[in-house]
Parts: structure tokens; sequence; C-alpha cells
């Protein structure tokens, strides 16, 4: 520990690293203080380090036992919850979960089925993915204030995923896990691990964020800040975290070691990237048939609805038009339309906007092909929106 604190000089609340396979994500949030550390494994990843930590819970045990019979994600975060909640202040100096990513998604879980809990309903949470993301991020956020209120540091480790745009691989890769994970860290580091001589070398850190600084005004009054981490932390460690806090690296003396390599990805990073892109592919093909499946069940049993409704009537002896088999020109474009429309939640004003830049005030007074290319315009936004 530092002569002052946990760190030294300065308090580092929230600590995150991530980083690739095998890059040392377990060991750098272990070796910060583990005669004091709760770790919360949850992948099994320090078990065989027989590191002394002053407890160690494994997530799949205790799971299996309060669950004999099977557990969920979001069982998983109610233990966790249940877990902070009997953890007294001060009991720990360091809380470590590695890695984080299974709590999220019970969390995420969770959220979406106790929307009451946040005062909304689950169809105002299907209706509109805003209100189920912001209730989530803002509890979440309280989850983790709470953590990091317990202890001196909050540590916890996410792994690598490719990053997307258009639903296209970017070749970049970037942490797993919540927005609010990134906003809340004090320090969150990017591990990497060479191999050298068919040995592992120390792991090196990039410095994705950083608060530690030192503070102080000068003459004239103004606030002058001296940051202590550079941009790349070689062979990284807790005391050396804790020598650069003692004495921050000079920004014009700065060393190679300290400055930022080009990123190239390895042979492993790209296989990772291949299995994602088809993986992507996969659930997007099996989301588009599964929606071409509904909507056909759902335009069935409209026509049969009709087809009812036309027979009654002539029962009751009203005066039936034409009857228009599903199929024939104008019943299957149109039923189509307002299926998808309904099923997507389009407000009106949106609705009468499309219509009117057709020249008509309902989706009945359309042509069957003006229905079916409104329908093919917004099946292409409804199928990579859900």
């Amino acid at each position: 520990m530092g002569k002052n604190g946990l760190w030294g000089k300065l308090t580092i609340p929230v600590l995150g690293v991530t980083g690739e396979k095998f890059s040392g994500k377990t060991l750098l949030v272990s070796m910060v203080d583990p005669a004091n550390t709760l770790m919360i494994d949850c992948e099994k990843s320090s078990q065989t380090y027989n590191i002394g930590y002053k407890k160690r819970l494994d997530m799949f045990d205790e799971m299996s036992r309060l669950h004999p019979n099977g557990w969920k994600p979001a069982d998983a975060f109610l233990w966790f919850s249940r877990l902070l909640d009997s953890i007294n202040p001060g009991e720990y100096t360091v809380i470590a979960v590695d890695p984080l990513s299974d709590i999220e998604q019970g969390l995420s879980d969770w959220v979406y089925e106790n929307p009451q809990l946040f005062g909304k309903t689950k169809a105002q949470f299907d209706r509109s993915s805003g209100l189920y993301w912001g209730s989530l991020k803002n509890y979440w956020k309280n989850v983790l204030g709470q953590i990091s209120a317990k202890c001196q540091t909050f540590a916890f480790t996410t792994h690598m995923t490719t990053t997307f745009k258009g639903g296209v691989p970017t070749g970049q890769r970037k942490p797993k896990g919540k927005e609010t994970l990134f906003e809340l860290a004090s320090l969150y580091l990017e591990l990497d691990r060479k191999i050298e001589n068919g040995q592992y070398q120390l792991p090196s850190a990039k410095v994705l964020k950083s608060r530690l600084a030192h503070t102080s005004m000068d003459a004239k009054g103004e606030l002058q800040i001296i940051e202590c981490l550079p941009p790349r932390i070689a062979q990284v460690t807790a005391n050396k975290i804790r020598a650069y806090i003692e004495k921050p690296y000079n920004p014009a003396k700065i060393k190679d070691s300290e400055k930022i390599e080009p990123e190239t990805l390895t042979e492993d990073q790209k296989l990772l990237i291949r299995q994602e892109i088809a993986t992507a592919e996969a659930e997007t093909a099996n989301n588009e048939a599964r929606r071409t499946e509904m909507v056909i069940a759902q335009t069935n049993s409209a026509a049969e609805a009709r087809k009812a409704a036309r027979a009654k009537i002539e029962t009751l002896g009203g005066e039936p038009k034409p009857m228009v088999t599903p199929g024939a020109s104008g019943s299957h474009a149109h039923d189509k339309l307002l299926l998808l429309k309904n099923d997507m939640n389009i407000p009106e004003a949106k609705w009468s906007e499309i219509l009117n830049k057709r020249g008509v005030k309902s989706a009945a007074e359309l042509t069957p092909e003006q229905a079916e290319e409104i329908w093919k315009k917004l099946w292409n936004v409804s199928a990579f929106s859900k």
C-alpha cells in the first residue's frame, strides 16, 4: 500500500481494466491490496492463482448453491445486489469484480423484467428503448456508486469486443460494457501482453482515461494541473501506478515506452472479428425470417377476420361489397402495410405525412403498387432497428 493510503497521495475510487484474453486483467486488479480485497470471481479466472485475498466468492459456485435447478443472469444480478447490501463500509479496501459483464447482463434482464420499479410498464419499455436504457443506466450508476462508497477502490475487468458501424465491423476493438462504467472510472486501462521467446511478458497498459493529477495554484492565481500518468504504462503493476502518482511523468521528456504504439490487429483479433461478423449476419438473417413469418401469419389472420365479418354482414341482411380474396390486387399489399405500420407504432402525424406525399388521405386510397413501395421502405427500417 502507498504511504498515505491505498494509492499514496491520490485516490482511485473506480479502476477499470480491459484487454484481450490472457492480457493480465485479473492479476492487475488482484495485486492492488490482496490481503484486504473481496474478489467476486465471475468466470473462475482467479481460482488457480492461490492469491491470499481477504475473501473470494465464486459466482458460479454461489449461484449453483442457491439455484440447484438452474439460474438466469437476472438471478446473478440479484445475488450481487444482496451481497453489496451485506458489506459494511471499510470492510475491504478493494472490491473487485472479474469480469463485470455477466452482472451487467443480469442487470439488463432484471430492469426489463421489473419496469414498475422505475415507474414504467413493459409496454412502455417495448415502445421506447430510450425509456428502458435511461432507467437501466441511472440504476446502474446508482449501484456502482454504492460499491465505491464502501471501499477505497472498486476494481472491475471487462473483455474486448469489435466495434460496428452500420452493421459493418470497423476493425477496431473496444471494452465491453455499458458507457456508465467509463463515465465513473477514475482510471481505465487497456492491457496488452506481448510474447517474447515463447513466454508472456508483463502486460503494458494504454491509459484510456485518467483523472489522476496533482493541482496547485501559481503566484498569479492560475490553477496548475500535472497529469500523473503517461499515455502508456510499460510493464504495468499497481506499484508502477503508485510510483507515477508519487512522481508524475514529464511530457517534455516522455520516454518511448510511455508513448502509444500504432495499433495493429493480431491474428487472434482478426479471427474474433470474423466470428462476430458471422454471428451478426446470422442474427440479422434469423430476425428477418422471423419477422417475415410473423407478418405473413398476421396477414392471413386479418384475411380470415375479414371473411368472417363479411359473412356476418350477409347473414344479417346487410349490403355487402364485393369480396376481395387474399392475394388479389390491392388486398394483400394494403394488409401487409397496415400490419407493419401498427407493429412499428408509427405516429399518426408521420403516417399522414407519408400518405400526403402520395396525394392520398388514407391507406385505402393507395394503389397496390404504392402500398408495396411504402411497405418495402418501412420494412428496411424496421428490420434493422429491432
